[in-house]
């Protein structure tokens, strides 16, 4: 009589047959899902350069310059500002490969006269520190001994200084204001390759109407808020007693006058 149950034998083929689908199918399954991956980074990265791209088309006259029609590593832009000036949508974006954050910055270089863009995860470290004083600072200068803050509002003012710092030292300053209850920033001392972009954000925020504009500078008033901007690359924020300013040599300081 034969038992209605699976032989050892048959047990084993079915064993050795599922064996062989597993070594066919799992490799094939894990290629697919790293493809999936890769794809899924590439396309994310895509759009930080794309975004970058935007980004430097907008702000073309700020962009550092060169000399020569090839400059490697001529600039960057990180993902906070592209995502603090709409450039990307403001959220955490989830690196596919590592499932962490997304925290790097697009290098901008100049290729025979071709802007070229490129994500980068890890950038050299660059500190933003702010500052109200009286003491001249210029470019290249140390930060270390100088009474510094992260946090703008802990200086109590309606304007003041930005720094930019890389490696311990001034790297670039800027003049930022506050009117209506939102912070402005006008890059100086750049010989005047930033005047159109400080020009343009003047006018967006204060209206043309309040604007005083001749060929070689731009002064603007309103709410108790003034601000200018010059075509030699000089920058200032000042109310009826005290000014901050970033020259076109890259002297910043605030004076009480």
């Amino acid at each position: 009589m034969r038992k209605n149950a699976f032989t050892l034998v048959e047990l084993l083929g079915v064993i050795v047959i599922l064996g062989i689908i597993g070594m066919i199918t799992v490799p094939l399954v894990q290629r697919i899902v790293i493809e999936n991956t890769e794809k899924a980074y590439n396309e994310q990265v895509a759009s930080f350069e794309k975004a970058a791209k935007n980004w430097a088309n907008s702000n073309i006259y700020g962009l550092k310059k060169c000399n020569t029609n090839t400059c490697e590593n001529l600039d960057v832009v990180t993902l906070k500002t592209l995502k603090d000036e709409g450039f990307l949508e403001n959220r955490d974006i989830k690196n596919p490969k590592t499932d962490e954050i997304f925290n790097g910055g697009v290098i901008i270089s100049l290729k025979n006269g071709k802007y070229k863009f490129k994500y980068q995860e890890n950038l050299p470290k660059i500190q933003t520190v702010y500052r109200w004083t009286t003491n001249y600072l210029n470019i290249g200068d140390s930060i270390e001994g100088i009474s510094t803050t992260t946090d703008p509002t802990t200086l109590g003012k309606n304007y003041y200084l930005k720094h930019t710092i890389k490696d311990g030292k001034i790297e670039s300053s800027e003049v930022c204001f506050i009117k209506d209850g939102n912070t402005y920033c006008l890059k100086g001392a750049d010989g005047g390759a930033a005047y159109e972009t400080n020009k343009a954000l003047l006018l967006s925020v204060f209206g043309e109407s309040a604007c005083d504009i001749n060929v070689s500078n731009i002064n603007c008033n309103a709410s108790g808020v003034s601000a200018s901007a010059y075509s030699s690359g000089g920058v200032r924020a000042y109310d009826d007693s005290s000014y901050c300013s970033v020259d076109s040599d890259g002297t910043s300081r605030c004076v009480v006058y």
